[in-house]
């Protein structure tokens, strides 16, 4: 991370209520860049610093009505938690307040991200949403968070849902020309029968 950009950041977050729509939509997007670059410790002490997170959730709880900037707000958080290891119960609270919003780019976001939070075990409609994300567009992208959710917790798996997650993950493999890729697919369907790891 270029010294420039966390300056850059950090000024414009002094000076946010001054900012215009376009100048907000452009701060959001840099920091969305910078929070998935590269690791370095750095990009670590800024991003899961106790001023930023306060900065970026006053942002995000300014501008949940313009979808360009809550998405890029929302994949900072999520690029936070796995790029640092900082899984903060408020940026899992901010994905799942969005977990039903109506905008492909933000369920995409929602997507890649929340499967991954620890506290997403306790979501009682955990499965239902799993099963969800296959359909969201572009599929190409979907289908790999999907193949990643299932894989986190494969072990666990409730048997009503095996069928439906055996025919989805059948019918991606059908579509790879990838023999490596194609494998991967089989082993994971192969351990879903089974309740492997």
């Amino acid at each position: 991370m270029k010294k420039e950009a966390i300056e850059q950041i950090q000024k414009q977050l002094l000076e946010i209520a001054n900012l215009s729509e376009e100048e907000l939509d452009k701060l959001s997007y840099l920091m969305l860049k910078e929070a998935a670059g590269e690791y370095t410790k750095t990009r670590e002490l800024f991003f899961t610093s106790d001023s930023f997170k306060k900065n970026l959730i006053d942002f995000k709880k300014n501008h949940t009505k313009t979808p360009n900037i809550l998405r890029n707000i929302l994949g900072v958080m999520g690029f936070i938690a796995t790029q640092f290891n900082d899984f903060d119960s408020i940026y899992y609270t901010c994905l799942l307040e969005n977990i039903r919003n109506t905008d492909n780019k933000i369920k995409m976001v929602i997507a890649r991200f929340i499967c991954k939070f620890p506290q997403f075990e306790d979501y009682k409609n955990k499965w239902e949403y799993i099963l969800s994300i296959p359909k969201i567009a572009p599929k190409k992208h979907s289908i790999d968070y999907f193949f990643f959710a299932i894989k986190k917790r494969v072990t666990k798996i409730p048997d009503e849902y095996k069928h439906e997650i055996i025919t989805i993950l059948s019918d991606q493999m059908s579509k790879i020309n990838w023999e490596d890729t194609k494998k991967k697919y089989e082993e994971l369907i192969n351990d879903v029968m089974s309740g492997n790891e």
